[in-house]
């Protein structure tokens, strides 16, 4: 029993090999005992070429491949490289693979040293790969050569020494794979390898204090998402002033880490770089507070003090509108009455569920629970028929909404209407049969010929039924010849048409059945006079144009 060699490798730092031979003429045996010293190796052994010491016959050929599982490698480390010289080995060869990629195509002698210094190094598969081994031997050896030898281990991957593994903090190696964890006082994120710290606060309630980075005024950690919540109740705003340095890192003007401000009403900010940002009224009862940190850096953060002030609210309340009285600034619970712009209104009939007017700074000024009508008064009626005065605005009536969503298509070839799909409409009855548009609970608008009794009629229908008909421009109506003025509409068509009968009722748009559900028809026009015959394209029918005498209608309507 004999000791025949003693390797400098890497992998009798694990484990103790003993190579025993026994010699004689005829026979040479090979015992390989392994003894491991630590449980990183699964596997181990030899791989040589045919009839290895002695020599390799021709025409011999060897193929071999060896895989790790996942989380382990596996290593070859050649000892021993003699085969035939040939030019670019053509002759006599052993190739190398990892991975299916050929590495090397290996002949002639190669010394130990030779082998560990430009070869070994490189013999290793991925993790969870393999390594082949493929030798080749022609018939024109002329001396004998011993072939190849060399020694596999299929070992577990220590990935914590790879810089690629992604862990932000601490690595962990086990057999067969791996895990990151974090220094007390940071959390795992669900990627398993970011460490994050543990730095939302919640300060709802507070109507003061201090906000500061992570580890102020340490630099802040890498890889952070800190949730800064700041609520009060209504009337209040949060006031927000940075104190001390400010350095949240900015490269080549860009944001790498960055703090943003969001407040519940108003716009977003985001500040970032070493610029003291000014002090902000955010204008809002809530604010939310993002700081974001990239995986790199070393700055050192932000702190910023916060406290409430009473909320003062600016005009207007809404669009084509003014208040009364009328102030820069309103204090917080100040009631003022919203008067809208002549030619506006209100959108919907009644209110459902609470009347909130909200001004500028976003806040309720008004609440009432229950469902509210406007009557033609002005004034806030609830289900029950009271009139609501106390603390409530005056309300301005509005009609043209029908309670009915049927879609169709003014009244020679018209329809008949649905009963409720044109509820404004007023019918009078008797002689001068003529129509009517109600425009609040006590006043309806017509022709004046209507009332005078100078209408008659010579159509009788007892159905309300109307038509679409097209508006003309004025210059289209003068060239009939007819004494037309600004305070007229000229509109018809083809077997559609207003006729006797139909004076004082409404033209109104949008085309009924075509306008959204929520929105009001507004009355555009009153049925006037016309031409003899109905129906026709090139005789069109006239009517007034009801903007021309909003100012009089209102007018007329409050001195009565």
């Amino acid at each position: 029993m004999k000791c025949i060699f003693n390797i400098d490798c890497h992998f009798l730092s694990i484990y103790l090999s003993i190579y025993l031979s026994i010699y004689n003429r005829s026979l040479s045996s090979v015992i390989v005992l392994l003894f491991p010293v630590c449980g990183s190796m699964l596997s181990a052994g030899w791989v040589q070429s045919p009839g290895h010491p002695r020599g390799y016959d021709p025409y011999s050929n060897l193929t071999w491949k060896k895989c790790a599982s996942t989380g382990h490698k596996i290593t070859l480390t050649l000892i021993h490289l003699d085969l035939e010289e040939s030019y670019e080995c053509e002759d006599d060869a052993l190739k190398l693979f990892a991975d299916e990629v050929l590495l090397f195509t290996l002949c002639g002698r190669k010394s130990m040293k030779e082998l560990q210094a430009s070869v070994n190094p490189f013999l290793h598969s991925s993790s969870g790969g393999c390594l082949s081994v493929l030798f080749l031997a022609d018939y024109s050896n002329t001396e004998r050569h011993t072939g190849f030898r060399g020694f596999y281990t299929i070992q577990d991957v220590d990935e914590c020494k790879d810089p690629q593994n992604e862990c932000t903090q601490l690595c962990n190696n086990y057999i067969g794979g791996y895990r990151c964890f974090c220094r007390p006082g940071y959390i795992l994120d669900s990627d398993k390898h970011t460490c994050q710290v543990s730095c939302s606060e919640d300060h709802t309630g507070s109507q003061e204090g201090v906000l500061m980075s992570p580890d102020w005024p340490e630099p802040y950690p890498e890889n952070s998402v800190c949730f800064y919540t700041l609520a009060v109740e209504e009337g209040l705003q949060f006031e927000l002033t940075f104190v001390g340095v400010f350095d949240v890192e900015k490269e080549n003007g860009q944001c790498i880490d960055s703090l943003t401000i969001k407040p519940l009403y108003g716009g977003v900010q985001t500040f970032c770089g070493r610029d003291v940002p000014p002090s902000l009224l955010t204008r809002s009862q809530r604010v939310e507070i993002i700081f974001r940190t990239d995986y790199k850096g070393a700055n050192q953060g932000f702190s910023l003090s916060y406290k409430t002030r009473g909320m003062k609210c600016t005009g207007p309340v809404t669009p084509k509108s003014s208040l009364n009285p009328q102030h820069a600034e309103y204090p917080t619970g100040y009631k003022v009455t919203v008067k809208c712009d002549k030619g506006h209104v209100l959108k919907s009939v009644g209110i459902s569920g609470r009347l909130i007017l909200p001004s500028k700074a976003e806040r309720p000024q008004i609440k009432v629970m229950g469902n509210l009508t406007c009557n033609a008064d002005g004034n806030w009626v609830s289900e029950s028929g009271q009139i609501l005065t106390k603390d409530l605005p005056k309300c301005e009536p509005v009609c043209g909404i029908n309670t009915d969503a049927s879609f169709g298509g003014r009244v020679f070839g018209g329809k008949p209407a649905l009963i409720k799909q044109i509820p404004w409409q007023l019918f009078h009855k008797k002689s001068p049969r003529g129509g009517a548009s109600l425009i609040n609970d006590y006043w309806a608008l017509t022709a004046a010929h209507v009332v005078d009794g100078y209408e008659t009629t010579t159509m009788n229908c007892k159905y309300l039924l109307y038509g679409h008909v097209q508006i003309y421009p004025l210059g289209e109506c003068y060239s009939e010849g007819l004494p037309v003025t600004d305070n007229m509409i000229c509109a018809g068509g083809d077997e559609v048409d207003s006729c006797q009968g139909d004076s004082g009722g409404p033209l109104f748009s949008p085309v009924l059945g075509y306008g959204s559900p929520d929105k009001p028809y507004r009355l555009t026009g009153i049925v006037s006079w016309g031409p003899i015959g109905c129906g026709n394209k090139s005789l069109k029918g006239y009517y007034t144009k009801v903007q021309n005498y909003l100012d009089w209608i209102k007018e007329t309507m409050e001195k009565n």
